[in-house]
């Protein structure tokens, strides 16, 4: 069971790894790539907290990067018209097509990995993936 964990944190990194490759050629930050996924999944459009709950990330480092992206004026920040207190993000047409052209670049890449691998493995890796993610999740919180 040892040497399969080590071969799964292993092919963890892998994965970061070209990942990371991917970010570097587009010349963004990890990080920036977590926010336009979550700005993706949200039709660009999003709470300042929502944002840095789905991301995972820092509040410093969320807010750092969207002081970034308004500095370049690729995003919008008006009041949330259901509460006057909150904030909405909006990724401008700038923003979502710097989003879009490096989430493309990713989604294809990744749909053809997944079409050599199969819907069913796919499937079954998903699965696989929530169940040994919700487990780990328990373990690390007790």
């Amino acid at each position: 069971m040892e040497n399969e964990l080590k071969r799964y944190t292993a092919d963890w990194i892998a994965f970061n790894h070209v990942y990371d490759q991917l970010i570097a050629k587009n010349r963004l930050t990890s990080s920036l790539l977590y926010v336009f996924i979550v700005f993706e999944n949200h039709d660009f459009k999003l709470p300042l907290t929502c944002l840095i709950k789905e991301t995972g990330l820092p509040k410093q480092t969320v807010t750092s990067i969207v002081n970034k992206l308004s500095r370049e004026e690729k995003i919008m920040t008006l009041p949330d018209p259901t509460d006057k207190r909150s904030k909405i993000l909006y990724l401008n047409e700038v923003g979502q097509e710097q989003a879009r052209t490096v989430l493309v670049e990713l989604r294809t890449k990744e749909l053809k990995a997944a079409q050599a691998l199969g819907i069913e493995k796919l499937r079954l890796l998903n699965d696989l993936n929530e169940e040994m993610l919700t487990n780990l999740k328990g373990q690390v919180e007790e």
